[in-house]
């Protein structure tokens, strides 16, 4: 076990802008459960909940050097809640876009069903235009 459980989240910040790798362990293994509470609280969905948390701890890693952390437990938190509302706004676009593709379909089978009705029809008027003989042997349903 690593002497950074021990340490305040002030050094853990330090120590992770640093790159400290044991640093972010411990930050991680510290805020988790906290921040997939806060998530899944606003989505009542556990994957959800758990990609959005391991989506927040990548970004952090990723950007370690470049943050300005003031209280990592209000950071984090923040990240989290933020990235929980990104993740609302794109499966609100996506059932958008969804709904919206539903509809062509079904105007499309519309409109197909409304040619072969009037195909229909051309093929009756002109057969019974057909001279007897002709039309005898023609059978439209």
């Amino acid at each position: 076990m690593s002497a950074n459980h021990l340490l305040n989240d002030e050094k853990l910040t330090l120590l992770l802008h640093e790159g400290d790798g044991a640093a972010f362990t411990e930050i991680y293994n510290r805020y988790w459960n906290k921040l997939y509470y806060i998530a899944y609280k606003l989505l009542k969905e556990t994957n959800a909940a758990e990609e959005i948390v391991q989506e927040v701890f990548l970004t952090l890693w990723k950007n370690k050097e470049s943050l300005t952390i003031h209280a990592i437990d209000h950071y984090l938190a923040a990240m989290t809640r933020y990235a929980v509302y990104r993740f609302l706004s794109k499966e609100k676009q996506y059932r958008i876009k969804e709904n919206n593709i539903a509809l062509m379909n079904i105007a499309a089978v519309c409109e197909i069903d409304v040619d072969n009705k009037i195909l229909l029809e051309i093929i009756t008027e002109l057969s019974n235009k057909l001279p007897e003989k002709m039309s005898a042997g023609i059978s439209v349903q």
